[in-house]
């Protein structure tokens, strides 16, 4: 009789049981890993909505801002849920001028249709190195099992010209001479949706089968490389050596089948950032990622990091270091084999990014699930300056969909902070008129940020 007393107090408290394993294990990583007070005062930086309703800009290592500042690139979706991004749906590259703004609102200059595109990222709408060099992806046929061919699309879109590239587009180098890729964008929802096209299940299952690496594209002469994820590995001796990761014990990279996700030029175009993750059966207590850096050629291959689950968005600093979110600190490290976090805030969130011309400085949101870790309402999210030294200061808050409100996590709105060339101004993503849309901050003047002693706090 005590031992089936026993066994009923303990099935009685199994659902509270589960509540305190989510939170230990799922909740706490990803809301970071202390809480703090909202700051009395914030710099209070004034910001205008540029896009129309269900607009996005691509993401925080790009900006959407043109070199000379006038213009603004999005991709505009027929939709924001309730379901997922379907094979074949159409998006809108669009243009809006900010020296032409009506009332207000701002004109769309340029619009061009697509179905390469997801939820998150868009069609990975960038500039080149002028305002004539607008890049993004376009579906241009299908293959065998009918799944899209993807290429990516140089348009001098102010002549109205257009040229097909023979590989994918996914990152360009602020120059506009070099331009890198996954291997198939399709093959990005492997590991996450959001970031690359939609295709099928059965189509996406086909990918699992194929070659996986990186496409270097040189964008003047159309001369291609490709860097063979295999290889990388090799000369990474991910397979041969264990590694320490954050969130979990040592472990092997070859328990688990592995895929490219993200890839991103450095300041200079010179070094390339290989985000590889690893995804299926076999893989211990989550999943794993390895941040790796290597030249265009392929050569020089490093391991900066690696990670279970207590990591994500790793990002070139303009001084040639990452920065990123790890064990829930913002760190930065050197472009080293295995380097160590340099703490730059004892507080985890949202997408580290340096601000060009000023290397002593980061810029990252928060997560509308974050909200309550900061001090914010729901539906609130913060841009933080970080100087190091757990030193930070608000630019200010935004409003973005509330945690939960978007039927579907893959159309939530993450602010991607990108910084213009300069490092003045900031493009965003807010929720406004119950919507997404992009957003511009006017110019910040860091030097009068620096000396305001009563927005800085630890």
């Amino acid at each position: 009789m005590p031992q089936q007393s026993l066994l009923k107090r303990g099935i009685k408290f199994t659902p509270l049981l589960i509540i305190l394993w989510a939170t230990v294990w799922v909740v706490a990583p990803r809301w970071g890993a202390a809480t703090i007070k909202r700051p009395r005062s914030t710099y209070d930086v004034r910001w205008q909505v540029v896009g129309g309703a269900r607009t996005t800009h691509r993401f925080f290592d790009s900006s959407a801002i043109s070199p000379s500042g006038r213009y603004v690139c999005a991709t505009r979706t027929r939709r924001e849920g309730p379901a997922d991004v379907t094979p074949g749906d159409v998006a809108e590259v669009v243009v809006y001028d900010l020296q032409k703004k009506r009332k207000d609102r701002f004109p769309v200059v340029y619009r061009r249709a697509t179905a390469a595109w997801d939820a998150q990222l868009g069609a990975q709408v960038q500039w080149g190195a002028s305002d004539d060099e607008l890049y993004f992806n376009d579906v241009v046929g299908t293959r065998g099992d009918g799944a899209p061919i993807v290429r990516g699309v140089r348009s001098d879109w102010q002549r109205g010209r257009e040229t097909r590239l023979p590989t994918p587009v996914y990152h360009v180098t602020r120059d506009g001479a070099l331009a890198a890729a996954p291997r198939d964008l399709a093959a990005l929802r492997m590991t996450q949706d959001g970031y690359g096209v939609v295709v099928t299940p059965a189509q996406l299952r086909h990918l699992e089968s194929q070659k996986d690496g990186v496409h270097v594209l040189d964008l003047r002469t159309n001369a291609t490389a490709f860097l063979e994820l295999s290889a990388l590995v090799a000369a990474a001796e991910l397979d041969s050596r264990p590694r320490s990761v954050a969130g979990g014990d040592a472990r092997k990279g070859a328990e688990c089948h592995r895929h490219v996700f993200h890839v991103k030029w450095n300041a200079k175009g010179t070094r390339l950032l290989v985000v590889v993750r690893a995804r299926g059966h076999g893989c211990p207590r989550g999943d794993a990622n390895h941040a790796l850096t290597v030249n265009p050629d392929g050569a020089d291959v490093k391991v900066v990091a690696t990670w279970l689950r207590d990591g994500n968005h790793p990002n070139w600093l303009e001084d040639g270091r990452l920065s990123m979110n790890y064990e829930g600190k913002v760190c930065a490290f050197d472009d080293v084999e295995g380097a160590s976090c340099q703490v730059l805030s004892e507080r985890a969130s949202g997408h580290p990014v340096g601000v060009p011309g000023r290397g002593d400085l980061v810029v990252t949101d928060t997560y509308a699930k974050e909200h309550a870790a900061f001090g914010l309402e729901a539906g609130e999210a913060a841009l933080r300056v970080l100087s190091g030294g757990d030193r930070e200061a608000w630019l200010g808050v935004f409003p973005v969909a509330a945690f939960g409100t978007m039927p579907t996590d893959v159309w939530r709105c993450d602010a991607h902070p990108a910084f213009d060339l300069k490092g003045r101004r900031l493009a965003l993503n807010v929720w406004v008129r119950g919507s997404r849309r992009v957003a511009i901050t006017d110019e910040i003047d860091w030097d009068a940020l620096l000396k305001r002693r009563d927005l800085w706090f630890s």
